[in-house]
């Protein structure tokens, strides 16, 4: 549900199986749920509340040693730590989930860790290190839907981070498709997110009318949807 953009029924969900988690005393239940309900309250805008529950999530995961599946759940604090301003925090837990997801060969997974790396890396300035990362991204060639738009939407802000105009433009039309696929396929949270990536690259790459008219029709579906986190981003942008 949290995927398709179904906030409500996504926290229902997820309160619904923390409380059966509970009952039956299973670990591997509560603890991916849990960073699931942090995922559901970063997108309604409650950071504080969205790093209990992801944390909380970890450290089950840690205490029953599912490395594999402790290193997934990470990317969503990384992206916490993203959102928040911390690319120092979000590049060190992408960079550790990219060398465990490579050497178990789990190449989509490895892509959205690498992507995640890129994106972190150009938040930092570190530009060069950032295609680096999109560069690993690109060799994998990842199949998976969210790790095409993780890939697309990574090289968008490395592109408006160095400030190359050329660059930005360049990648609308690639940014654009995968949007597309996110709404063909109902992933509305991937589409939500790469529309901001493709406002802030039309505005980059000096189409800044289209880029307004972009963060305009964002505020308003991500407000309605209940995306407080992207309508608090459109808005900024905006103003």
């Amino acid at each position: 549900a949290y995927e398709t953009g179904a906030l409500a029924e996504a926290n229902d969900r997820s309160v619904a199986a923390l409380e059966l988690a509970d009952t039956i005393g299973e670990k591997l239940l509560s603890a991916p749920t849990h960073v699931l309900l942090g995922d559901v309250r970063r997108a309604q805008g409650d950071s504080n509340a969205a790093r209990q529950e992801i944390e909380r999530g970890l450290k089950e995961l840690e205490q029953a040693n599912e490395r594999a599946l402790l290193m997934y759940h990470r990317l969503s604090l990384g992206n916490l730590e993203l959102a928040l301003g911390r690319a120092a925090a979000a590049q060190s837990i992408a960079t550790e989930a990219a060398s465990v997801f490579h050497t178990q060969h789990r190449r989509d997974f490895e892509a959205i860790a690498l992507a995640l790396d890129a994106r972190a890396l150009a938040a930092g300035a570190k530009w060069r290190e950032a295609d680096e990362a999109l560069a690993r991204v690109k060799h994998l060639e990842p199949a998976a839907p969210l790790a095409r738009v993780a890939f697309a939407v990574a090289e968008a802000e490395t592109a408006i981070a160095c400030g190359d105009r050329t660059r930005a433009a360049r990648m609308i039309v690639p940014l654009k498709e995968e949007i597309r696929r996110m709404s063909e396929l109902g992933l509305r949270v991937g589409e939500l997110e790469a529309r901001l990536a493709l406002a802030r690259l039309q505005i980059a790459a000096g189409l800044t009318r289209d880029g307004r008219a972009s963060l305009g029709s964002l505020h308003e579906d991500a407000k309605r949807d209940g995306f407080v986190d992207l309508a608090r981003a459109s808005a900024s942008v905006l103003h």
